[in-house]
């Protein structure tokens, strides 16, 4: 796996990728009710909005399925054509944001610029893989051009890909020969269910699918009205995208060249090549024996009164639709291409050069004079196609996610689970930890505490020097310390997350890697919150130090019970001391992972409690000890502070704290103008001498001024 990280505890996420919400519809649903089925929070990306081989209408009903299912879904600007550069760079970059605001175990992606789109921004996020090849660009016989311009990008991307999934033999025996994915397994398609397709065009296997289907003369004559076909008349029926690429105008040409006058052709589906096979069938003479309905939703009864199947494409990974056509009970006529040629042969109709309309017209002609032999083929091809059920393909599908499920960590959460889960599970994010001196003492702290039912979780962010190493030493001193590893730096927020997802406990302490915690610390806050039901969190008094504890002096400013408008000046709580109830981070589904929150996460996600009705309080003794940074304000750059005041502003409108928290909202600007000799002043001054602060200094600190006699805060009483 390149995602190098421990998955388990919360629900796993997983997101479905494609270029458009067709490819979702039509192939994956089946993949997304067994990710469900598995335990996973499902979320799909794609383009709702443009490219779709169905119309607008199948569109809506797809996302209020998906709705209806507790899917999440997330409009993707993702092209289809390699042409359209901006658009590429635009659904890249909205794929990455994607990736940094939700933090996936893995993504399953589809079609070649959606998948190679997707699994650029996952190598680069450092999200794991599934990818669907749903037929090679390149292929034996393709165009110089597909060969020079999908090849190199497949070959490059394989390496970044865990499972290279292919839907034929022919491109799993080449992707086995030169391309270098984790895994690579064939699937028999996306599956089809054989008994429904026979039902809704009331056959059985190896009945005779045309006299039943006549001898109900209610139905054909509706059909033959609605599609103003006379009774007689032979049904050529072509199921697909109207494109170059399904190669439609070869079958126009073939019947051009039938003297029956009795033999008509239904193209049902949509796509930009419609006004240039009308045009064509005018020209040939025959547009009064060609209809084209556009996307049908429910082909049944086309393939109930169809005589013949025509597939003249001319490239294929394997074809669903010529699939149910098997199924129903249709002899077929295929062009002699990659996929195609594993589900058709003579005895189910036979194939032909896609681009030999003289051989199709010969192979139309052959079959259609010839009614028992339809028959024969299509019972042929109802038994064949029993290879290719949904429940066989499933069955695939759940070997290749559980590579991705990871069996060491499903065996080391089924060992977790027969123990018993510790009360309190402390996160810690880690990032090149230097001489690792700090890091030792942080966790020693957390290892001496007098609470003992806890368990440890620290997440390695994709640290270059020996932070690995060192933690390695550390988590084989105690086994109540877990580790987790990122295979590149995703910054504090996603680390946190990580941590929560593997947590355990019923409350998560949170614990900068630098820091102290006093040995009452995890004791005091467990105690508060088993007594105190109507608090969500709990944290404490904070006191700086630079080497050892006391040797700073100031303390940082102090709320007991913080309301809404404490935010405005500044967080009322020391962050990394805060003890969390773990369904109140679920709740607001934890940190903001995303670029906006990379230094301000922790204001981020109080905001958010708050905004969600959760409150918290802080004891009024110091559990915790801060490791003072005196070159942070110099390491600091200015767009982090327009992010914070972003994230301030977005948390105060929230709040109900504007209009007038416009001012607060822009401090970390006006800050950020300052001279650092002048912070440093003002820092002293803000946090004042150990034992108190400079309370009253400013409006919305430890002290409520309406005038110089007001009592603190301090002294409001818990619930």
């Amino acid at each position: 796996m390149r995602n190098k990280e421990t998955v388990c505890g919360q629900q796993p996420a997983v997101l479905m990728a494609a270029s458009v919400a067709s490819m979702i519809g039509q192939f994956n649903m089946q993949n997304i009710c067994l990710l469900l089925d598995l335990g996973y929070e499902v979320h799909v990306a794609c383009n709702f909005q443009k490219g779709n081989t169905c119309d607008a209408r199948a569109v809506r009903a797809l996302r209020t399925r998906l709705r209806q299912m507790h899917v999440r879904c997330h409009q993707w600007d993702c092209p289809r054509s390699l042409s359209a550069v901006a658009d590429c760079a635009k659904a890249y970059r909205q794929m990455e944001r994607l990736l940094e605001r939700v933090s996936f175990d893995w993504i399953h992606c589809h079609s070649p610029i959606g998948g190679a789109l997707a699994r650029a921004a996952a190598h680069r996020m450092g999200v794991g893989v599934v990818y669907t090849a749903h037929g090679f660009h390149f292929y034996k016989g393709a165009p110089f051009w597909n060969w020079l311009a999908y090849y190199p990008v497949e070959k490059l991307l394989a390496r970044w890909t865990d499972v290279l999934v292919t839907v034929n033999r022919e491109d799993e025996r080449f992707a086995r020969r030169h391309l270098r994915a984790g895994h690579i397994r064939r699937i028999p398609g996306v599956g089809i269910a054989p008994d429904r397709i026979r039902k809704q065009v009331q056959t059985a296997p190896g009945a005779c699918w045309m006299h039943r289907a006549r001898e109900s003369s209610s139905r054909r004559d509706a059909f033959c009205r609605k599609y103003r076909i006379p009774d007689k008349a032979k049904v050529l029926l072509s199921v697909g995208e109207l494109s170059r690429r399904k190669n439609h105008q070869a079958v126009l040409k073939a019947l051009a060249g039938l003297t029956q006058e009795d033999v008509y052709y239904i193209i049902c589906g949509q796509g930009v090549m419609e006004q240039a096979l009308w045009k064509q069938a005018r020209k040939l003479g025959i547009a009064h024996r060609v209809r084209m309905p556009g996307y049908v939703e429910d082909v049944a009864d086309l393939y109930e009164q169809a005589d013949l199947f025509v597939f003249p494409s001319l490239q294929e990974g394997l074809p669903v639709a010529l699939m149910e056509a098997m199924a129903a009970g249709l002899a077929c006529v295929a062009s002699d291409i990659r996929g195609n040629r594993e589900l058709i042969d003579d005895r189910g109709g036979g194939l032909v050069p896609p681009k030999s309309p003289g051989q199709l017209l010969e192979k139309l002609r052959e079959i259609l004079a010839d009614p028992e032999r339809r028959e024969l083929c299509g019972s042929y091809n109802q038994r064949k196609i029993e290879a290719y059920r949904f429940e066989k393909v499933q069955r695939r599908m759940r070997c290749i996610y559980g590579i991705m499920a990871k069996p060491k960590a499903q065996a080391r959460l089924l060992h977790h689970e027969k123990e018993k889960c510790p009360e309190v599970s402390v996160i810690m994010a880690v990032f090149h930890a230097g001489d690792g001196q700090a890091l030792r003492q942080a966790v020693a702290s957390i290892c001496g505490q007098s609470y003992t039912d806890w368990e440890l979780l620290i997440c390695d962010d994709g640290s270059k020097d020996q932070t690995w190493e060192m933690l390695a030493k550390l988590a084989a001193a105690d086994p109540r310390i877990r580790l987790i590893r990122l295979r590149r730096n995703r910054k504090a927020g996603f680390a946190r997350n990580r941590c929560i997802r593997a947590a355990r406990g019923r409350y998560v302490a949170v614990m900068d890697a630098d820091d102290l915690s006093a040995k009452e610390r995890l004791a005091r806050q467990v105690s508060f919150l088993e007594t105190h039901a109507a608090f969500d969190f709990v944290g404490s008094r904070g006191e700086f130090f630079v080497s050892r504890i006391g040797d700073d002096g100031e303390q940082y400013p102090y709320w007991k019970s913080p309301e809404a408008e404490d935010f405005l000046f500044s967080l009322p709580y020391v962050h990394a001391s805060i003890l969390f109830r773990r369904e109140a981070l679920e709740r607001v589904r934890g940190y903001d992972s995303g670029r906006l929150a990379v230094r301000a996460e922790d204001y981020d996600l109080l905001l958010r409690m708050y905004a969600a009705g959760l409150r918290g309080a802080n004891l009024d003794e110091v559990l915790y000890y801060i490791r003072r940074d005196r070159e942070q304000y110099r390491r600091r750059k200015y767009r982090y502070r327009f992010h914070e005041a972003l994230i301030k502003y977005r948390g105060f409108c929230r709040l109900g704290l504007m209009p007038e928290g416009i001012l607060y909202a822009a401090k970390p600007l006006l800050v950020g103008l300052l001279p650092v000799s002048v912070l440093k002043r003002l820092q002293r001054y803000y946090y004042g001498a150990k034992g108190g602060c400079s309370y009253g200094k400013h409006r919305h600190c430890h002290f409520k001024l309406s005038g110089m006699g007001t009592k603190p805060s301090v002294h409001r009483k818990y619930p």
